[in-house]
């Protein structure tokens, strides 16, 4: 029964120093996050933007901190809009007629621009084309971070 109680309070005792030491090794381990701007979010064009390692002062205490790669991250901050023109042909089949009065004058938000037909045995078909102005953005710029992580005494 001694044997017993002595076993649980090493455990215990043991429980209690291991926990302190991770506490007091948790204290001491550094972060840091480091930002960049690109042109590009290639991941390899930018993985070479960050150093593998960078010294960093903690008081009078130089200390090196080494890049997880695992948390770069990319993402675009200037995306500006633009306008372009656009056309669509569109192939309508089935029509009694060659009449330009059959085709819509309004597709998709464009407007028709020409048709022609084609005769399919005793029905025609009409090839109408559609033009208009389309938007898009465009990623020009991008901010990339990444951390980095060390130890207190990991330095010179």
């Amino acid at each position: 029964m001694m044997k017993r109680k002595i076993l649980i309070l090493a455990v215990i005792i043991l429980s209690l120093l291991f926990t302190v030491n991770v506490y007091a090794s948790e204290a001491e381990k550094i972060e840091k996050t480091a930002f960049t701007r690109t042109g590009t979010n290639d991941s390899a064009a930018v993985r070479l933007q960050f150093p593998n390692m960078i010294e960093y002062m903690d008081g009078d205490l130089r200390v090196r901190l080494y890049l997880d790669e695992s948390t770069i991250t990319t993402k675009p901050t200037r995306s500006p809009n633009y306008t372009y023109q656009t056309t669509k042909t569109r192939e309508i089949t089935g029509l009694p007629r060659n009449d330009p009065a059959l085709i819509e004058r309004t597709w998709e938000g464009m407007l028709l621009q020409d048709v022609s037909f084609t005769r399919t045995g005793e029905s025609y078909t009409a090839h109408a084309v559609y033009a208009g102005t389309a938007t898009g953005t465009r990623e020009v710029s991008y901010i990339s971070t990444a951390k980095y992580f060390g130890q207190r005494g990991d330095g010179n």
